[in-house]
């Protein structure tokens, strides 16, 4: 049969609401008056067209019992069209609004659709195939069905979608993805035109979204994304009411995407800024992340994970969260962090650490790049700083690390505002650091100068100290507390503070020392103790090195001198020992620029002792000679004097008083001053004595003169011998006196 036309030049066409028509095969409805379309009505849900329905009227509605396959519809108003089976919507040019209705059919269409205004498609569970890129919806398109595909010439807006399973849509211009409930996946194009929402969009499955060089602003925070979501366009926002999982991401430009539980921001290529912030969910990425622009990162009490080694930010990243790990395949600039707990960061480059305030611990690594800060740093708990062969330089002053620092790189700068911990340093060159409270050194290897600095806290370590060239130790009024034995100080040393002790592995070289209070100082080798203020006691020891000084000496109280085998050669002008001095050692000298009191003096060999003032030469046992020289101050002892070899005495025009009964002078002794007594507990041998005043001796064993010349002056008692003499004695007959060993008798008579 052929296709019937149906044409009504004097009207509208309709049906009676009570009977139903019903064609074979195709039909065409043409309603028109004078020219002018007219309504075509023909709603009658029973009737039954069994091929293509074409129509052209002002308004047009159609109904079938069944499936209906719609040919070409011109309508110059609304078109409505429902049918119980699939319908075929055709070709059509609709001037008004489009309704199209299905009871589980699909509705699909076999030419592009063109409607001025609303569309509402509903499919019930049947699918929606409009997605012929003809299409041109002027007006809102809402619709729901089994699964749904769309399409658009230009821009789209959408009302409402309803979908069963997945939705499809594309527009070659702007499009509104309006309220959209999609049971499985989600799929919006548009050809370089925005892509927005006007109401909230909940997809079960997966969601991918290219706006091509437009806009994607899907950040309604009531959507609610079930699957991964991949999103292109120029600059993208999206928003989740709870978990968020991202896919691929590539924006021209900005990025912004919140959720209210955890977010994945999956692989990310940013031309411009990156914005992420979860409501208390964990922060993760299962690709990497490229930012040219800043990154800005809120997890609020959740976890930020952001540590694959791909990552690059080319930006300043700030973030905040439970904890934080960071990681970028270059150089890294970091703006605020706020962690309450744990802190990780690497970069493969240059690291700046910004402003941080850690609530646990802090571990940063760079591949060799420099680890810097732009602001402050407050670290709860343990720091842990890699720079490789970079610097590390966290010196701001308001630094404030809560627990053990450790740091390694090229050159290290640290400081505090407060006490500072040191765990491990290991620097190549050069280390400083610097702490407004205490300052525990911890253990060190430094390849160049160490200079630590405290606002008067006590500077101590905990481990050993290994510095190859110089170190400047300076605590205020603290205590300098480093006298670990395995301490290796390959250059100089100078210290200031309350007190300090000083240690190490070899031989040690001081330059500068101020101590208020007490110094003590000792070394396995050779120990130079160069220019020393000592406000209190000083003690140095060297296991068998020489002990030395570049410098003056000063000391207010006690000085203990211990070099084993090796010598002490103190004797610098300058030097003012306030207290007693005493000192062990291979051989000794030793000089004061005023009065000097010596307490015990032990020498396996030479002792040398002079002083601008008095001398007390105390307790000495001398394996060598002796050499004692005032400046007209009065040389006396406290204790015994034992000297192997000659004693040489000189006291300018001051008395020497050597008159204890226990020395013992095992060599010849010479001895010059305003008076002279000497004694000896055994036999005593003078040299040249000079005096303008009495000359006492005394021995056990006898007198011996070495030198046959002039006494001038002299009163001689020889109180060993019983023998007291008042008189002026001009010359001594020796031949006459002396017997065997050059001893004087008793009685002997002198001319």
């Amino acid at each position: 049969m052929g296709v019937s036309n149906i044409n009504s030049l004097d009207g509208p066409i309709s049906q009676n609401s009570n009977s139903s028509i019903a064609f074979s095969s195709s039909v065409n409805f043409e309603a028109s008056k004078n020219g002018d379309p007219q309504n075509l009505v023909l709603d009658n849900p029973n009737n039954d067209f069994g091929g293509v329905v074409s129509a052209s009227g002002g308004s047009i509605s159609l109904a079938d019992i069944g499936s209906l396959t719609l040919g070409t519809i011109v309508s110059e108003n609304d078109f409505t069209v429902s049918s119980a089976g699939a319908l075929d919507l055709g070709t059509a040019t609709i001037g008004g609004s489009m309704t199209a209705t299905s009871s589980g059919g699909d509705i699909t269409q076999s030419g592009s659709l063109s409607v001025v205004s609303t569309t509402n498609i509903s499919a019930g569970s049947g699918q929606v195939a409009l997605s012929n890129a003809s299409n041109d919806f002027g007006g809102v398109v809402s619709a729901s069905g089994g699964s749904i595909s769309l399409a658009d010439i230009g821009s789209l807006t959408l009302g409402t979608i309803v979908s069963e399973n997945d939705f499809t849509v594309s527009s070659a211009g702007a499009l509104d993805l309006g309220t959209a409930t999609i049971g499985g996946s989600m799929t919006a194009t548009s050809s370089g035109g925005d892509i927005t929402q006007s109401g909230s969009l909940s997809v079960v499955s997966t969601t991918n979204i290219s706006a091509g060089s437009g806009q994607v602003a899907l950040s309604n925070a009531s959507n609610d994304f079930g699957g991964v979501v991949s999103a292109s366009g120029g600059s993208i926002s999206l928003a989740d009411i709870g978990s968020l999982t991202l896919g691929t991401i590539v924006s021209a430009n900005d990025f912004t995407v919140s959720s209210a539980g955890a977010l994945d921001l999956g692989t990310a290529t940013i031309g411009g800024s990156m914005t992420a912030t979860s409501s208390g969910g964990d922060i993760t990425q299962s690709g990497s992340l490229s930012v040219v622009s800043t990154a800005n990162i809120s997890a609020g009490s959740g976890q930020v994970a952001l540590s694959n080694a791909s990552n690059d930010f080319g930006g300043v990243v700030s973030a905040s969260g439970g904890s934080i790990s960071l990681a970028d395949i270059g150089s890294l600039t970091l703006g605020t962090i706020v962690s309450e707990n744990d802190f990780t960061v690497s970069s493969a480059g240059a690291l700046d650490l910004g402003t941080a305030t850690i609530g646990g611990s802090m571990t940063a690594s760079s591949g060799g790049g420099d680890i810097t800060q732009s602001g402050s740093l407050s670290v709860v708990s343990t720091a842990n700083i890699s720079a490789g062969s970079g610097q590390v330089a966290l010196s701001n002053a308001s630094n404030d690390f809560g627990g053990v620092v450790s740091a390694s790189g090229g050159s290290i700068s640290l400081a505090d505002i407060g006490s500072l911990t040191l765990g491990t340093i290991v620097s190549a060159n050069d280390f400083t650091v610097s702490s407004a409270g205490a300052l525990d050194l911890g253990t060190a290897t430094i390849g160049g100068s160490m200079t630590a600095s405290s606002g008067g806290g006590d500077i101590t370590q905990s481990g050993s100290l290994s510095v190859a060239s110089t170190a400047n130790i300076s605590a205020g009024s603290g205590q300098v507390a480093l006298s670990n034995a395995s301490n290796d100080f390959g250059g100089v040393v100078s210290a200031s503070g309350g007190s300090i002790s000083l240690a190490d592995i070899g031989s040690l070289t001081l330059g500068t020392i101020v101590s208020e209070n007490d110094f003590t100082v000792s070394s396995a080798g050779a120990l130079d103790l160069g220019t020393a203020t000592i406000g209190g006691s000083m003690t140095a020891t060297s296991s068998g090195g020489d002990i030395t000084q570049s410098g003056s000496l000063s000391v207010v109280s006690t000085t203990n001198i211990s070099a084993g085998s090796g010598q002490v050669a103190l004797s610098n002008a300058s030097n003012d020992f306030g207290g007693v001095v005493s000192a062990s050692g291979g051989s000794i000298s030793l000089a004061d620029i005023g009065s000097l009191t010596l307490g015990t003096i032990v020498s396996e060999n030479d002792f040398t002792v002079s002083s601008a003032g008095a001398l007390d030469l105390g307790t000495a046992t001398i394996g060598g000679s002796m050499t004692a020289t005032s400046s007209g101050g009065d040389i006396t002892q406290s204790g015994s004097l034992s000297v192997a070899s000659t004693a040489n005495i000189s006291a300018g025009s001051g008395q020497v008083a050597l008159s204890n009964a226990s020395n013992d002078f095992g060599g010849v002794v010479s001895a010059s001053g305003g008076s002279i007594s000497l004694a000896d507990s055994g036999t005593l041998t003078l040299g040249a004595i000079d005096t303008d005043g009495e000359f006492s001796i005394s021995s056990s064993g006898g007198v011996g003169l070495n030198d046959e010349g002039m006494i001038s002056e002299l009163k001689l008692i020889l109180a060993s011998l019983g023998v007291f003499y008042t008189k002026e004695i001009e010359f001594l007959d020796y031949n006459s006196c002396k017997t065997s060993s050059s001893i004087f008798s008793a009685g002997c008579s002198i001319q």
